[in-house]
């Protein structure tokens, strides 16, 4: 779980760098981290919406999501693949569980803020 987190916060700073985004969604990233998000290794998405209502989303889950609204917040091409993966789904369960802590609902609202946006 940690190595996850790590690799998934690392991915965050690459996403804020010129180009970095748009390099990492050309390069498959984004879908890796979209894997992450929907818990593809630990139970698939209904069991991370199950985490995210119940106010339990792993931490790596979280991180990914955290570097897919950096991705979509600077590189509009990755913003429609992350906004239709089935991700806002788990941002709604985050936003509306009366469970989820103060963090996971202000990533939850970045991400909406980013994935509504149209350039």
């Amino acid at each position: 779980e940690a190595e996850a987190v790590a690799a998934a916060r690392a991915l965050a700073d690459v996403a804020r760098q010129p180009g970095g985004a748009a390099a990492m969604c050309d390069a498959g990233c984004v879908d890796e981290l979209l894997n992450a998000v929907h818990g593809e290794h630990s139970g698939g998405l209904t069991q991370a919406l199950v985490a995210a209502v119940s106010g339990q989303m792993r931490e790596s889950a979280a991180a990914a999501l955290d570097a897919l609204v950096e991705c979509a917040q600077r590189a509009p091409q990755c913003r429609g693949r992350i906004a239709g993966s089935g991700v806002l789904g788990l941002v709604s369960a985050l936003l509306l569980s009366p469970r989820s802590g103060t963090g996971a609902r202000a990533l939850a609202l970045r991400a909406v803020a980013a994935l509504a946006a149209d350039d």
